[in-house]
Formats: structure tokens, C-alpha cells, sequence
């Protein structure tokens, strides 16, 4: 077959602004205005919607048509894109040619990345808490998202949680039971049967472990954390409709999401000044007098600009703010050991300075792969790292005497409290 090269994929679907506005159309206010905008909607968009028809809906309520379109286009290498994501495992792809020997695949699935589902639950109006995470051991993540959702009905309620668990653990299920051991013997055989196959077909042979390389392993790993927080998205975001994966040409429709939204009733004036309060808050609080009479402007009423009467005092005393809290760790286990390292430190480029530390021994806890990395500062906080890279930075830190720049974040290891280092650099900002 003769070699082709491809360097784009399927280009943005081209929905013009005036297109756009006619689908969201005017807001909704009747029950069977609803009925005939889903009708009129019907093969045009994918609409996201509990409800193909409501009897009612809540006084001073409308419903808003939101429209997204979400880009499909992707990168067929890397499998990144801005709104979505393809991952050959889990989608489809077909061969359109061969470069340099090996065949190359144009993606026909995708599923929407954590971008394309936050502007879908954006459009919805959902208000979504901040994730709780779980670190139970290292390679094991665990996010849950919840938000609330305005309903049609006035109420306020809870969407299902939406729980994603990535474990990416030696011998897990989620890499394919992928295990150092395993993989020796997987590239064992793959150069034997190398060695029977032609030239021309060796390439095809490439050694795995339930489907896994060890490249795989290591870059899943490295975004495990963001791999759990989209997961768990997704499965919030399934809740309003949200397929796992779509076709590209099925992304060429955008997406229509139904949104209630409250509107008051602004000629009354209690509501106005409803409002104001709400608006104004403290300073309502203070001045209620003064605020109240502006809002009665609409009336045809006098304009005051009073401050109230100065001779009602509020109560108050003079808090003194608590001390911060002081940060404490718990120390190295005692069976770990005191690293030494030659390296020379690299200087790259400059970062905002985080949290001042003067580190005075860098330990080692465990071999291989599980070795974890425990640093001792002058500070008193113990930092930790899995990362043999930075526990190497770390010791060059310490053979300097030099104060580092060491942006931290809580983790719980074995038990115990520690400070996990994200990145170090010298003060002032140079990344080593």
C-alpha cells in the first residue's frame, strides 16, 4: 500500500452566530411553548432534557434555550483535543494509510473531555461543589462531584454524585493487571518471536500486559489525578444526557440544554426592594432607611440620601484575629535512609515564589519502583515525594545550604501527615 500522510482530522463544525440564536429562540413560558421547541429542535441538536414535556411551570420562572457546540476536531497522535478526547482503547478509529511502515488510524469516536463537559454543565446552570479527592496509596485516585440543579418547578435539587475511581497500582484491573515482572516477560517473548518473524513484519510484534505497555503505565500515571476528576465529571454530567463516547459526525450537531432561570417581578416594589437588600447586603443592613427610599424612586417618591439616623448605634466589638495555625508533619519512618547524590542540580525557567524551606536530610523508605522519598527541612515540616528526579534535586539543596522555593500540597502516607512536593526552585523563581 502506498504510504500517506495525514496531518488534520476533522476540522470544527461551522455554526454561525445568526444559526445559533435561532435555535435558542425566545425564552419559554408555557408549558407548551416547551413542547414545541423540543419539536421544532428534534434532529438538529443533541437535546439534553429529563422532561419531553412539562404540565407547568413555577410562577416567575422561565425556561432558556442554552446552545454549545462543542469543537470534535482531535490530534490522531497524541489523542488531545479542545473539547474532546480519543483514546484507542475505548474508540473506534480506521485505517486511512501507512507512514514509515506502520499504519496510521484517523479516529471516528471521541468522548468530550473535562473543557467540553464543564461548558454543557455550565449551560445547564448546575452549581457544582468543589471535588473531594482520596489518595488511599500511591497510583489510586478517588474524586466525587456534586452539584444542584434548578428544576422547572422552582426546586432546588441534588444531581446523583458522580464517583470515578482510576487505580493504576501494580496488577490493577484498570491497567490490565500490568506488572513490572509481567512485563519483563512480555518483551522476553516479543524478542523471541522476533527473532521467527520476517524484517518487514517485526514491528508489528510489541510486547503489552492486557493490553498495556510500560509507556502507557508511566503517562496514565502521570495524569492519574486528572484522569479521576474528568471521569467523575463525566458520570455528574450523565445525569443531564451525556453519552460516554459520540461519533464525530454526531458532534457536528450542537448541543441544546433547557435551563430554568427565576425572573421576579421587578415592578413590584417589595420585590425591588427585596432585591436591593439582597444586592446591597451589609450596607442594606446599616442604611435600611436610606437604601429603602432610593428604590422607591420608581414610585415617584423623593430622593434621600441620608445616612440613616446617626443617633442609632450598632453594637460591635474589637475581634482580634487568631494566630494561624501552625503547620505540623509527622516525621521520616526510622527504617528509611539518608540519600547522597552528585548530580548537579538543572536550572530551568522561573516560577512565583511558594513556601521558603532550608532542607537538612533527604531519606529513602523502600527499592525500585515503591521507593518513597522523605525530605527534612530546617523548617521542621516534612516534605514528601515518589519521584526519585525530585528527591535528587532535593539533595543537591541540601549540599548547597541554599533556601528553595517548594510549593507543598497535604497528603496522607501510610497514616501519616506529610507535605508533598509539587516543584523546586531556587528563591526568586528558577524551576531546578
Amino acid at each position: 500500500m502506498a504510504e500517506t500522510k495525514t496531518t488534520a482530522l476533522i476540522e470544527r463544525p461551522i455554526v454561525g452566530v445568526q444559526r445559533i440564536q435561532e435555535m435558542a429562540g425566545p425564552e419559554i413560558t408555557t408549558p407548551q411553548a416547551y413542547a414545541e421547541r423540543i419539536r421544532a429542535l428534534q434532529g438538529q441538536a443533541h437535546i439534553l432534557s429529563p422532561f419531553a414535556a412539562v404540565g407547568a411551570i413555577a410562577p416567575s420562572h422561565v425556561i432558556n434555550t442554552m446552545v454549545v457546540v462543542i469543537d470534535p476536531s482531535v490530534d490522531a497522535k497524541s489523542g488531545r483535543g479542545a473539547d474532546v478526547y480519543h483514546q484507542p482503547s475505548i474508540h473506534k478509529s480506521k485505517k486511512i494509510g501507512t507512514e514509515n511502515g506502520k499504519a496510521i488510524y484517523e479516529p471516528l469516536e471521541v468522548s468530550l473531555n473535562k473543557i467540553g463537559l464543564q461548558k454543557i454543565l455550565a449551560a445547564s446552570g448546575a452549581s457544582i461543589y468543589p471535588p473531594t479527592r482520596e489518595f488511599r496509596e500511591r497510583y489510586w485516585w478517588i474524586v466525587t462531584h456534586e452539584a444542584d440543579l434548578l428544576t422547572f418547578d422552582g426546586r432546588y435539587v441534588r444531581l446523583p454524585p458522580g464517583t470515578a475511581s482510576v487505580d493504576l497500582r501494580d496488577g490493577s484491573p484498570d491497567c490490565g493487571e500490568w506488572t513490572p515482572e509481567a512485563w519483563a516477560e512480555a518483551v522476553r517473548i516479543a524478542e523471541e518471536q522476533k527473532k521467527k518473524t520476517p524484517p518487514d513484519d517485526q514491528w508489528k510484534i510489541k510486547p503489552n500486559v492486557g493490553g498495556w505497555t510500560k509507556e502507557r503505565v508511566l503517562q496514565a500515571r502521570k495524569f492519574g489525578l486528572e484522569l479521576a476528576e474528568t471521569k467523575s465529571l463525566n458520570r455528574l454530567a450523565r445525569n443531564l444526557g451525556i453519552k460516554q463516547v459520540y461519533t464525530i459526525e454526531e458532534l457536528q450537531k450542537p448541543f441544546i440544554v433547557f435551563r430554568a432561570a427565576y425572573i421576579p417581578d421587578v415592578t413590584d416594589p417589595d420585590v425591588r426592594r427585596q432585591l436591593t437588600a439582597a444586592s446591597l447586603g451589609a450596607r442594606y443592613a446599616l442604611y435600611p432607611g436610606s437604601e429603602a427610599q432610593r428604590v422607591s424612586l420608581h414610585d415617584g417618591s423623593p430622593i434621600s440620601h441620608a445616612m440613616g439616623d446617626p443617633t442609632q448605634l450598632i453594637e460591635s466589638e474589637v475581634v482580634t484575629p487568631e494566630p494561624a495555625e501552625r503547620m505540623e508533619t509527622a516525621a521520616p519512618p526510622t527504617e528509611a535512609k539518608e540519600l547522597s547524590f552528585d548530580e548537579p542540580a538543572e536550572k530551568a525557567e522561573p516560577t512565583a515564589p511558594v513556601d521558603l524551606y532550608h532542607v537538612t536530610r533527604v531519606l529513602q523508605d523502600g527499592d525500585g519502583a515503591s521507593a518513597k522519598y522523605y525530605v527534612e527541612t530546617k523548617e521542621g515540616i516534612t516534605l514528601y515525594t515518589p519521584d526519585l528526579a525530585m528527591a535528587k534535586i532535593c539533595a543537591a539543596a541540601k549540599k548547597d545550604g541554599l533556601q528553595r522555593e517548594i510549593p507543598t500540597e497535604r497528603v496522607m502516607v501510610g497514616g501519616n501527615p506529610y507535605r508533598q512536593i509539587i516543584e523546586v526552585s531556587a528563591v526568586g523563581g528558577v524551576k531546578l
